[in-house]
């Protein structure tokens, strides 16, 4: 599966400072406000915190699913 199509991640492993779950499964949400640079939308996740982030595809290990 491709990041493109995925629609949920789980969280596999995680490093100190990500604010995520090891085990938990969150929903992709996407930011459409830099096209330029993101097609399909820059990915984020709402973490433990509520708030946006952007890394934890990038420092964590993950899975992607869609529905």
């Amino acid at each position: 599966m491709n990041l493109e199509e995925a629609e949920y991640v789980e969280i596999r492993s995680t490093v100190h400072g990500c604010r995520v779950s090891a085990g938990a499964i969150y929903k992709l949400h996407r930011n459409y406000n830099h096209p330029q640079l993101f097609e399909q939308g820059e990915v984020y996740v709402v973490d433990d915190h509520s708030r946006e982030n952007y890394t934890v595809l990038l420092l964590c290990a993950t899975t992607l699913y869609r529905t």
